[in-house]
């Protein structure tokens, strides 16, 4: 019995069927980050920040997951203010509206503060990818510290 059920596999792991060729990456990580501080003045929206972009192979799966992570790091001037930061799938999208925005993160005088943030979603095969940051200050400008990045990984989903 157990020498006709793998028989039985192996016939049936042989037949033609739904196939997917490996020939590109098993997945694909991509990194942007600030290399210098940079000003942002008071109630600005800054969008396509830290952009990373590919194009899904068509010589793999269909469908595509990824998880993209942003990390930004600011610093309040001589009075407090806040921030917000976001995530944007730009593919699709001109008007750049973020797939997850984070709550109104408060930042004390002359202080540092990190605001990190992470989303996922599907990508389809052939499809562009566009991924970005958003960043949002409230009523006092604020210095983007650099390191701020965003990191997103890009893995077949079938």
């Amino acid at each position: 019995m157990t020498r006709l059920l793998s028989a039985t596999l192996l016939i049936a792991a042989l037949k033609p069927g739904t196939v997917y060729a490996q020939t590109s990456p098993a997945g694909t990580v991509m990194q942007a980050q600030t290399e210098t501080n940079l000003f942002i003045p008071a109630n600005a929206r800054w969008v396509d920040f830290n952009r990373v972009s590919t194009v899904m192979p068509l010589d793999s799966t269909p469908t595509f997951a990824f998880d993209v992570r942003a990390i930004a790091y600011v610093t309040a001037g001589a009075t407090a203010t806040t921030c917000q930061i976001g995530l944007t799938n730009e593919t699709s999208n001109p008007n750049n509206i973020p797939m997850i925005l984070s709550p109104s993160v408060d930042v004390p005088p002359a202080t540092t503060v990190a605001i990190p943030l992470e989303a996922i979603g599907t990508a389809f095969a052939g499809q562009p990818l566009t991924l970005a940051m958003e960043l949002r200050s409230g009523a006092s400008p604020l210095t983007i510290q650099q390191w701020t990045s965003v990191t997103a990984e890009v893995i077949p989903s079938e």
